[in-house]
C-alpha cells in the first residue's frame, strides 16, 4: 500500500491549453507538457480523457482494477475515476481531455451506458473506423497547434463528431434520438447519470424516481431488471467505490470517510460498507498495508 500522506486525492483540471475546455496532446505519458500532471501516480481529473493507442501497451490501474492494453485501443478515463497510466514500451497515439460542459446531457448518459459501465476499452478496433477516427484526431491537432479564431467551436464540432463516431461502432448500432430509446434503457442511463452526480446527497431511490417522474417501485423494477441490482443497491455500491478510493488514497478517518460520502451516521456506514464489500472499513484498510 503507498503511503497515503493526503487529506483528499489528487484531482486536476484540464491546464495548459489554447483552447478552452480541450487539451490535445501526442501520447507520450513520460513526456509533460507546461503545467501538465503526471499520469503514472494515483490521482482523478475533473474531466474526461480519451486515450487513442495506435502502437505499444499500456498498463492502468483505473478504481482498484489492473488493465493491459495492447494497441490498437481505445481507453476513456472518466470524470472522478482514481486512475494511473504506466507505459510498457514505446507508445503513439493520442489523448484528448475534454471538459463535460462541452458535451450533451445525452452524450454523457450514452457515454455512462455504452462505456463506463461496460468496459474501460475497446480494442481489435477495426481498421475503417480507425483511419477515420485518427484523421479527425489529425485535423484536431491541426487546429489546435495553430488557432484560428473559430478554433475553439471547430474543435468542438470535430470532437463531437469524432464521439458520435466512436459511440456508433461500440453500440454497433446508429445512436438513436431520446424518442427511439427503450423506456427502460433511457431510465437507467438517467438514473446512472444522476447517482454520478449526486450520490453524497440522494440516498434514497424516491429522490432519484421524484426527478425522474416516475414512481419509486417503477424506477426500482427497471434498474433491477436491466442491471441485476436494485436502485438502493446501486446507490450504496458508488457510494462504497468513492469510500475505497478515499480509505485506499488519503489518510481520512473511518468518520471522515463517511461523511466525505454523504453518511453522517458512522455506525450506518459501516454497516453499509460491510454489506457491500463484506468487510468493515478498517478491516479494508488494514488489508491494504
Amino acid at each position: 500500500m503507498a503511503n497515503k500522506i493526503n487529506r483528499q486525492i489528487p484531482e486536476f483540471g484540464i491546464s495548459g491549453s489554447n483552447i478552452k475546455g480541450i487539451a490535445l496532446k501526442n501520447l507520450d505519458l513520460n513526456q509533460k507538457a507546461p503545467g501538465e500532471h503526471h499520469t503514472g501516480f494515483a490521482h482523478r481529473d475533473d474531466h474526461y480523457m480519451l486515450v487513442a493507442l495506435w502502437e505499444g501497451k499500456l498498463k492502468a490501474i483505473i478504481d482498484f482494477e489492473d488493465h493491459e492494453f495492447s494497441a490498437p485501443c481505445l481507453l476513456m478515463i472518466f470524470p472522478e475515476q482514481v486512475h494511473q497510466l504506466m507505459p510498457q514500451t514505446h507508445l503513439s497515439g493520442w489523448t484528448i481531455s475534454f471538459d463535460t460542459a462541452l458535451i450533451s446531457e445525452e452524450t454523457r448518459s450514452i457515454l455512462e451506458k455504452d462505456w463506463q459501465n461496460q468496459t474501460p476499452s475497446f480494442s481489435n478496433v477495426p481498421v475503417v473506423w480507425l483511419e477515420q477516427i485518427n484523421s479527425l484526431f489529425v485535423a484536431i491537432s491541426q487546429l489546435y497547434n495553430k488557432p484560428l479564431i473559430t478554433s475553439q467551436n471547430a474543435i468542438t464540432a470535430l470532437l463531437i463528431g469524432l464521439l458520435y463516431i466512436i459511440i456508433g461502432n461500440i453500440a454497433g448500432v446508429e445512436v438513436k434520438t431520446k424518442n427511439k430509446k427503450s423506456r427502460p434503457t433511457l431510465i437507467k442511463q438517467q438514473f446512472l447519470h444522476l447517482l454520478y452526480k449526486h450520490f453524497k446527497d440522494w440516498k434514497k431511490p424516491s429522490v432519484y424516481a421524484e426527478k425522474l417522474n416516475i414512481t419509486t417501485a417503477h424506477l426500482n423494477d427497471t434498474v433491477k431488471r436491466i442491471t441485476g441490482r436494485s436502485a438502493t443497491e446501486a446507490i450504496q455500491e458508488h457510494c462504497i467505490l468513492e469510500a475505497r478510493r478515499l480509505l485506499r488514497y488519503t489518510d481520512l478517518g473511518v468518520k471522515e470517510v463517511g461523511y466525505q460520502v454523504g453518511y453522517l451516521n458512522p455506525s450506518h456506514f459501516i454497516k453499509i460498507f460491510k454489506a457491500v464489500t463484506s468487510l468493515t472499513p478498517a478491516q479494508y484498510r488494514q488489508g491494504l498495508i
